[in-house]
Order: structure tokens, then C-alpha cells, then sequence
């Protein structure tokens, strides 16, 4: 890959792990909102479901990181 390849990628992965936290923190507040809600069951599990959804969300952020890292490091060997 080309320099200019990589710096491509490299503002896609930041624009995904942004996009990503952005979710996370969407989802994570209205699922705790709706199970400090309470009320009916069915309320209670989608917040629990919203919970599990967050987890994955926050799983993929890291990947995002990792990957944002890798692809940092590729372009600093290229310079070298």
C-alpha cells in the first residue's frame, strides 16, 4: 500500500471509531435510562438487550484502535 492508500485508511478506521462511540454512548445512556425506569418487563429487557448491544460496541471501538495503531505503525516503517 501506498502512503496515500494508508492515510485513506487511516481517516476511514478514525471516522468508524468515532462513529462507533458515538453509538456506544448513545446506547449505553437510554439503555440505563430505560432500566433506572423500570415499569414493565418488556422495558427492563430492551435496556438489558441495550446493555449487551453497548458491550459489543465497545468491543468494536478497541478493534477500531487496534487496527487505527497497526496502520499508524505500517506508515512510520514506510518513512524509515
Amino acid at each position: 500500500m501506498g502512503n496515500q492508500k494508508l492515510n485513506k485508511r487511516i481517516d476511514i478506521v478514525r471516522d468508524e471509531r468515532s462513529h462507533i462511540w458515538s453509538s456506544f454512548l448513545v446506547t449505553i445512556s437510554a439503555s440505563l435510562a430505560l432500566i433506572i425506569q423500570g415499569g414493565y418487563n418488556v422495558i427492563s429487557l430492551i435496556g438489558f438487550a441495550g446493555l449487551i448491544l453497548s458491550l459489543f460496541l465497545f468491543v468494536s471501538y478497541f478493534k477500531r484502535s487496534v487496527e487505527l495503531d497497526c496502520l499508524i505503525k505500517k506508515i512510520k516503517e514506510k518513512e524509515d
